[in-house]
């Protein structure tokens, strides 16, 4: 059976002119040649990919940064972990830094919204002590 890659423009692009990349595959080998993908695994901080219900993501940064990279029309054969949501780094209101995933509701710039209602701050990167 061949299996569908549909490459992601986000809304915000304007798309018109731009052809969207549509390539059938029949195995991760051939996925895994796609240019899209391949251009994915040359960043230098490229952690792997993971399937979010049909589309794949990659992940950068140890899994704290992410992008769409398209949609698979059958993702059930696409043999990769599923992505189990963003994690953060975070500073909370007493100053602790840890890091966060499923406790949060929401984000809006470096300010996430927990779960409990309790705001805590996005960093970039831990304090080294």
């Amino acid at each position: 059976m061949k299996n569908v890659f549909r490459q992601h423009i986000p809304r915000f692009v304007d798309d018109r002119g731009i052809t969207r990349t549509v390539v059938e595959f029949s195995s991760m080998e051939e996925l895994f040649a796609i240019p899209d993908v391949i251009r994915c695994k040359s960043h230098k901080t490229f952690h792997g990919f993971a399937m979010s219900d049909e589309h794949l993501l990659a992940l950068y940064d140890d899994g704290f940064n992410w992008s769409v990279v398209g949609s698979i029309k059958y993702p059930s054969v696409v043999y990769l972990p599923k992505w189990d949501g963003g994690k953060y780094r975070a500073e909370l209101p007493d100053g602790t830094q840890t890091v966060l995933s499923k406790e949060v509701q929401s984000t809006c710039g470096d300010v996430l919204e927990l779960l409990d209602g309790t705001r805590a701050r996005n960093i970039k990167s831990f304090t080294r002590v």
